[in-house]
């Protein structure tokens, strides 16, 4: 049983009990009918005080039951608001979080689906879907007072429902195109906040600030629009409410005055009548919320079947050939990024992928950490496809170093283990610290390994960062290691032990496959791939291809200096 499997098991006992008490608090809304009936047909006709005063110790205990019931009710939501959260917020939370390595708007709106989720099984609202079937009953008693009460009372529910359906009609696309307005303007604006640095190097955010407030400038008028139109009709239920509160009473004096009802019928078909359309009314100004919530519990449902359908288990792997299969992906403009990408690298071999910027050298690094970026082709390990595995099988089993590198404001000893608990883990921290060549300056800041990076903490160099992340990269002894550009921004001695760690990571028997341009670190790899405009131009040896791309220039300048000549 999965965690939303718990907890709309639990969800329904929740629901059944607020369903009892629903009932008995909507046959207690009978008591103030009940007694305007006995103050005028006991108490007022017998002028008895201890009638009087029985009928109203009778009414002030049941009403009081009515309010404890109401309050269990309303503790019975929020606990079912906590038990979603308890069972469910973990794993949305986490899905978000992976979700905004590609979408920042994906992973926002799963946030904001977990809150109306929630939302949609603990708000108030709830409460109407219990009570809205208690109005026939309220109407079928009007009915026993007089039939002319009962038609009355059909008419007004009749009439406040049409009024209600026109305001749907009017406002309900709108409103759901103003809600992804909203969000997207809000998401757009989170987006920004991350350049905050460019931001502020380049002076751009008064223009930032200027688009941003046009686009909310629009969406204001739009929700002008929408608010006009719902404001007339909710003022227009309003009064035909009022109306037919003044209309009951009306029609109950006349009945009165010509003897064919008593004169309590005066006041409880009143009360009765006021809450006959409660729930219609109230549902009303709750329909758009109550849809926009449970659309989101929806989501999060299918967000959990589709993680429980995901049966991967850990596959046994005995060699890592990691194999790169007619590899092809597209950006969001359908243009080829990557385009039948396809090589084969050995256990314990290094290859280098060169070529020009924008050739989609990064990206295949990032394809081969992320194989569902592909819109066609496999990336296997020992002819096992990585999308088959487990993502805890492939965190294991590759390492990364990315171009763009990133820590969590946590210590550096989180940011090399990824908040690793496991037994041992101190001494792979230490190891993966001094293969990387930053044990020495990391004992040696404020609080060594427990020191804070990031906001309230140190700063890294570009070096540094590179380091630490080579570090973090290798920590699980991967037993392949893609590193984008890892010497970019390192000193001659870095440099060094950059090249020391690789050439001990081939003899551990780990495949390495690395982004650079740089000669030394060329010099430790056994094959190159040169990319260009996302396919390969040419592969194999590193001798080899180095010495054709030598040749090739020669011959291009050769050219070149030819034409400058016969110019």
């Amino acid at each position: 049983m999965n965690n939303i499997e718990f907890f709309r098991k639990k969800h329904r006992e929740i629901f059944i009990f607020i369903g009892i008490f629903s009932a008995i608090i909507n046959l207690l809304m009978l008591v103030l009918p009940v007694y305007s009936l006995q103050l005028f047909s006991r108490v007022l006709s017998s002028k008895s005080i201890e009638t009087l005063l029985f009928l109203a110790g009778i009414a002030l205990v049941l009403l009081f039951l009515q309010s404890t019931l109401d309050f269990i009710r309303g503790r019975l939501l929020f606990s079912a608001g906590e038990l979603f959260d308890k069972a469910c917020s973990k794993q949305i939370v986490e899905q978000s979080l992976l979700k905004s390595a590609s979408s920042v708007g994906e992973s926002r709106r799963l946030s904001q689906d977990m809150k109306d989720a929630k939302m949609s099984v603990s708000a108030p609202f709830n409460n109407l879907m219990f009570d809205l079937p208690w109005s026939p009953l309220f109407v079928l008693i009007i009915f026993a007072f007089h039939p002319y009460l009962g038609f009355f009372a059909i008419g007004a529910i009749a009439t406040l429902a049409i009024l209600a359906l026109v305001n749907l009609k009017l406002t309900e696309k709108n409103h759901k195109a103003m809600n992804d307005v909203a969000f997207n303007n809000g998401t757009n604006l989170i987006k920004l906040f991350s350049h905050g640095k460019d931001i502020n190097h380049f002076n751009v955010a008064g223009p930032l600030a200027s688009d941003w407030y046009a686009s909310n400038n629009s969406l204001n008028e739009q929700q002008n629009q929408n608010n006009f139109v719902t404001t007339i009709i909710q003022c227009s239920i309003k009064y035909v409410r009022m109306t037919m509160q003044i209309g009951v009473l009306g029609l109950g004096a006349w009945l009165v005055i010509s003897d064919q009802a008593q004169s309590g019928v005066l006041i409880a078909s009143s009360i009765l009548l006021g809450r006959a359309l409660a729930p219609v009314d109230q549902s009303m100004n709750q329909w758009h919320n109550w849809r926009r919530c449970r659309a989101a519990y929806k989501r999060i449902e299918k967000m959990f079947d589709e993680a429980e359908a995901d049966n991967r288990i850990e596959l046994p792997i005995d060699q890592y050939n990691l194999a790169v299969e007619a590899a092809t992906i597209r950006d969001k403009f359908d243009r080829y990024t990557l385009k039948q990408v396809q090589f084969e690298l050995k256990t314990g071999h290094t290859l280098a992928i060169i070529g020009p910027s924008g050739s989609g050298k990064s990206a295949l690094l990032n394809t081969i950490k992320d194989p569902s970026r592909l819109a066609q082709g496999k990336i296997r390990v020992n002819g096992i496809s990585l999308v088959e595995m487990p993502a805890s099988q492939q965190a294991d089993l590759i390492g990364y170093l990315p171009q763009d590198i990133e820590f969590f404001e946590t210590s550096v000893f989180n940011n090399i283990c990824n908040f690793d608990t496991s037994d041992g883990v101190e001494e792979r921290v230490f190891a993966a610290a001094k293969l990387a060549g930053i044990h020495e300056w990391i004992c040696q800041l404020p609080n060594a390994y427990q020191t804070v990076y990031g906001k309230g903490g140190f700063g890294l160099s570009g070096g540094q960062k590179q380091q630490l992340a080579l570090a973090r990269a290798v920590y699980k002894q991967p037993k392949i290691l893609l590193l984008d550009e890892p010497d970019s921004n390192l000193d001659p001695q870095a440099e060094q032990q950059l090249l020391f760690a690789i050439k001990k990571l081939k003899q551990l028997g780990t495949s390495i496959v690395v982004v650079s341009h740089r000669t030394k670190l060329l010099s430790a790899v056994d094959w190159v791939v040169v990319l260009e405009k996302g396919q390969i131009r040419d592969a194999g040896k590193r001798d080899e291809v180095l010495e054709r791309i030598a040749n090739n220039n020669k011959v291009a300048n050769l050219r070149a200096g030819r034409q400058q000549n016969a110019n």
